[in-house]
This record gives C-alpha cells, sequence and structure tokens, in this order.
C-alpha cells in the first residue's frame, strides 16, 4: 500500500541525464529485451502499475533525454509514413523494377528502425499512463503528480518489480529455477550501460557515471533509427580527470 504523497521537492542537484546516443546504442541495448518487453506488457493493461526499480531507471535517463527519444521516434515515424504515402502515389510503377523494390526495402528499413526503437520507450509509457491515472484517482491531491517529480519520494512504498517479472518470464517459459538469476542479471545489465546504482532503501540515492568522451559514445552507425534527425548533444560537464562525466546525481532530500 502507498503512502499519501507528499510535497514535491527539489533535488539538491540538477540532473542532465544519460545522452540520447547511449539508448539508441544497438551494438548493447540499454534495456535488455526481456526487460523492455515487461514493461511494454504492463504498459498496455488497463490498471498501470509503476516499480522502484524503473523510477530510479526513468530518473537516471532525464526527463529531458525522455523527450528527445520521444521526438526522434515521431520523427522517424513521421519519414516513414511520408515514403509510403509516396511509393502508393506511384501507381504506374512496374513492382519488378529494381527502382520500385529498392524504394519498397527503403520503406521497410525506415519501418524495422522504427519498431526497434519501440523498446526504449515502454518505461516512459508506463509512467505517464501511471500518473496520469493516479492523477484522476486521487483528484484531492495537491499539488497533482507531475512528470518532473521524483515518485519514490512523492509515494514512498513503490513496489520492486521482481515478483511480476520472474511471473512474466515463467509465462514466457523460461525455467522456475532461472528467473530470479535474470531479473539480476536486467539489473546487472542497466547498471553496466548506463552507471545505475540499485540499492533496497525505499527512496535511493543513486549517481551515475557515464564516459561523456565523444569516442565512448555510439558512432552514426551504430545507432538505433535514423542518425541524421538526432538532436545535437547537450554540454556534458567533465571531471577533473577529463575521463569520468557525471550526467545524474540525485540525492534524497528529506
Amino acid at each position: 500500500m502507498l503512502d499519501r504523497p507528499v510535497q514535491p521537492h527539489c533535488d539538491s542537484r540538477r540532473a542532465t541525464g544519460i545522452p540520447l546516443r547511449l539508448l539508441l546504442d544497438k551494438r548493447d541495448h540499454f534495456l535488455p529485451g526481456d526487460m523492455s518487453r515487461f514493461f511494454e506488457e504492463t504498459a498496455i493493461e488497463p490498471t498501470a502499475r509503476f516499480y522502484k526499480e524503473a523510477e530510479v531507471i526513468w530518473q537516471a535517463v532525464s526527463e529531458e533525454t525522455w523527450v528527445e527519444l520521444d521526438n526522434y521516434v515521431e520523427e522517424i515515424r513521421h519519414r516513414c509514413n511520408h515514403i509510403i504515402i509516396r511509393l502508393r502515389q506511384r501507381a504506374s510503377w512496374n513492382m519488378f523494377t529494381s527502382e520500385a523494390r529498392a524504394a519498397w526495402r527503403d520503406s521497410w528499413q525506415f519501418c524495422l528502425r522504427e519498431g526497434q526503437l519501440h523498446l526504449m520507450q515502454p518505461i516512459h509509457f508506463l509512467r505517464e499512463k501511471y500518473i496520469s491515472q493516479f492523477n484522476a484517482k486521487h483528484p484531492e491531491l495537491d499539488p497533482p503528480l507531475r512528470q518532473s517529480d521524483k515518485l519514490t519520494h512523492r509515494l514512498s512504498g513503490l513496489p520492486s518489480f521482481k515478483g511480476d517479472y520472474v511471473a512474466y518470464l515463467r509465462r514466457e517459459g523460461f525455467e522456475p529455477a532461472r528467473c530470479f538469476g535474470l531479473f539480476e542479471d536486467a539489473l546487472a545489465h542497466v547498471k553496466r550501460r548506463g552507471g545505475i546504482h540499485f540499492d533496497d532503501r525505499p527512496t535511493p540515492d543513486f549517481d551515475v557515471l557515464v564516459d561523456g568522451r565523444a569516442h565512448a559514445l555510439p558512432k552514426d552507425r551504430d545507432i538505433l533509427g535514423l542518425p541524421a534527425v538526432l538532436p545535437p548533444p547537450r554540454h556534458l560537464p567533465v571531471t577533473g580527470d577529463g575521463r569520468w562525466t557525471p550526467l545524474t546525481t540525485l540525492n534524497t532530500c528529506t
């Protein structure tokens, strides 16, 4: 049972987020596939459930980066639809010509890119849905939950997704004995990719350390989607040794 929400507070340091390029690295996905599909399945259920680990990941990535991801996916979707409409208007084309085949292949590749990007968004969609439903259920809450809130602070008692994730893995056919280990592996993957440190406290502190040097981020050829429409990178502060860039530091405020 969640405790009554508390008033919003300000984090002691500004969270600048994990770079969008790191989320889009197709060589090593930021979220494991099974974890993404679990959150995608959870997001389409009528009543949204949200979890402590999902909030830690969302805050680490940052609202600004999630908005960048939404805009990026929408731009690729728009281009995909534009190509399909243009092809359908070319009714005089002989579909067996190399020109027609190449155009439809390009269209298919655009749509494939857009489909792969959906694996990055379910945590963000689920969080938006959860906040909307919570505010509708608690109209007396003043102020209502906002996207910028740290939910682990305002909603003490967010559950772990461990039990639901293990149940999901079993439904997917994984051996029961392996499921708990796969849960730990999923968290370890996110920690390795994004430097996110999880702990067992109800309102966790965490630091996110990402190598922000240009050569450490994926190149255009390694980006999911269409790198040409990526937004310009935000300024990344560099620490004294010039090696590691602290992109997010969130401290629990009381």
